[in-house]
């Protein structure tokens, strides 16, 4: 039986079961005995979140739990907390813009998703949502927010009008090694003498690898509680933890455990995720298969220009020698070697 933090075993019987644990050999053991005799509760590492399946920074997972149509509120109170808003400035609605995902089951074949947003006071943003895998960079989230923007102003309007745009990367991967900060923005910066040249255009990046905040305790904002949710949410949504008092009462977090454990109880998901996997798989081997066919074509393209290049010097070889054969016989004949060489054209050195 593996010992999981939250099992309801006496202190004895879950020291012998951390011992007896070869999945969690690489913790460190001391520090894991003195955790259960003092009944701490044990952070979760992230290989234990990795056991218990995807997180919700999985493309499908998000899609499936927070973007589909009747679950827009609950993306709304990811992005408040997000982005620090509240009061008059939190967004009240919110629409996704083209290209929308499949509004049953919130599916986004590129794992972007684009919305239009208002606060309470009017005020309008456009937001995309990217959620960053291992082969994305900087480079493709500020390419994809870019298009967005440039989706205005529409002719004949002014650039006074121009709505503020605002991209979130989640990524559950590092994108930045050299810096520690989790929470990164971005903005049109001038260089020279150091300000923010605009607002309008800006990009934040969320590297979940870097956020350190595992225990409930360590939590203090809406944003260390979801960013909590999206990066240790399976020991939530699987039913292997109770979700604690401090984030049940955080605006949407209980809703989307709920709506996390009806997907991941349905046979949607799983087709989804074997439907991605199939067509992992078939991309690899398209990938493959044309290295193999490019590698045949310039064996070939190779090994014909080869053949080429030995056929015209043979050729070359061969003339040379009648011309040597030629100018041998002219000698014997008494010819000089300036006549030879103007009548075999070869040259000085070919005659000795």
């Amino acid at each position: 039986m593996p010992w999981h933090p939250w099992s309801r075993t006496s202190a004895s019987e879950q020291v012998r079961h951390i011992l007896l644990d070869q999945d969690m050999a690489d913790h460190d053991w001391a520090t894991r005995v003195e955790q259960v005799l003092k009944r701490r509760p044990a952070r979760p590492s992230c290989r234990e979140v990795e056991m218990l399946g995807p997180t919700l920074v999985d493309d499908i997972l998000f899609g499936l739990v927070l973007c589909t149509e009747s679950n827009r509120t609950l993306l709304g109170s990811l992005l408040n907390a997000l982005l620090g808003l509240s009061g008059s400035g939190r967004l009240d609605r919110l629409e996704f813009v083209n290209p929308a995902p499949d509004k049953r089951h919130g599916i986004s074949e590129d794992g972007i998703f684009d919305l239009k947003g208002c606060d309470s006071t009017g005020r309008t943003y456009h937001i995309q949502v990217q959620l960053v895998d291992r082969r994305a960079r900087a480079e493709r989230a500020l390419c994809h927010l870019a298009r967005l923007f440039a989706t205005q102003p529409r002719e004949g309007d002014s650039c006074a009008q121009i709505i503020r745009t605002i991209g979130i990367c989640l990524a559950d991967v590092l994108l930045f090694p050299d810096s520690e900060d989790m929470h990164s923005t971005c903005r049109p910066y001038d260089d020279t003498n150091g300000k923010t040249l605009t607002d309008v255009l800006e990009l934040h990046f969320f590297e979940l690898a870097k956020f350190p905040k595992r225990r409930v305790q360590e939590l203090e904002t809406p944003q260390d509680m979801w960013l909590h949710i999206l990066k240790f949410g399976a020991l939530y949504g699987g039913g292997r933890m109770t979700l604690p008092e401090e984030l049940r009462a955080e605006d949407g977090i209980e809703r989307a455990l709920q709506e996390w454990r009806k997907v991941s109880a349905s046979r949607e998901l799983r087709e989804f995720l074997e439907m991605r996997e199939k067509a992992d798989h078939d991309r690899a081997t398209r990938l493959e298969q044309a290295r193999r066919q490019g590698f045949q074509i310039g064996f070939q393209q190779g090994l014909q220009q080869a053949r080429e290049k030995a056929r015209l010097e043979g050729r070359e070889a061969g003339r040379r020698e009648v011309r040597q054969k030629a100018a041998r016989q002219m000698r014997e004949a008494g010819l000089t070697r300036e006549q030879i060489q103007q009548i075999t054209g070869l040259d000085a050195e070919d005659l000795d």
